[in-house]
């Protein structure tokens, strides 16, 4: 099945927002402000949200799919809509920062990090790669 890939217009705003709070936990309204600023597209079926990303110029900040439909290719939608995205507005990559699991997720769309095996640390407890996607 194909899913659209759509610019989130502000009636998708509260979903987003949702969504958000529910995947990055402790985010505070600061946060909310900042993300609701970036550029936002989603995958809308029937008027649900199913996922979404925010970025800004080149650089793709967050990518979040409804827990019970992971698995369905979702995130590879939203992946491939953005590159495109970025690839049509003459970006020739787009940069990314990624918990250090889903590092592997993202290669497969042509990622690499941008020094391999070098993490940043977050509140002395998430790690994460910087990575690199050729658009």
């Amino acid at each position: 099945m194909m899913y659209p890939f759509l610019r989130c217009n502000e009636w998708y705003q509260k979903n987003i927002v949702s969504l958000y709070t529910d995947t990055f936990k402790g985010v505070d309204e600061l946060n909310v402000d900042a993300l609701l600023s970036r550029e936002l597209f989603g995958v809308i079926i029937n008027d649900k949200l199913l996922g979404f990303v925010a970025f800004s110029g080149n650089i793709l900040e967050y990518l979040a799919v409804i827990p019970t439909d992971r698995g369905r290719g979702i995130g590879s939608i939203v992946m491939y809509g953005v590159m495109s995205w970025c690839s049509r507005k003459g970006y020739g990559e787009m940069y990314l920062e990624c918990k250090e699991g889903l590092i592997p997720y993202y290669k497969r769309f042509g990622g690499r990090e941008i020094i391999e095996g070098k993490r940043v640390i977050y509140n002395q407890k998430e790690v994460y790669g910087q990575m690199i996607v050729d658009v």
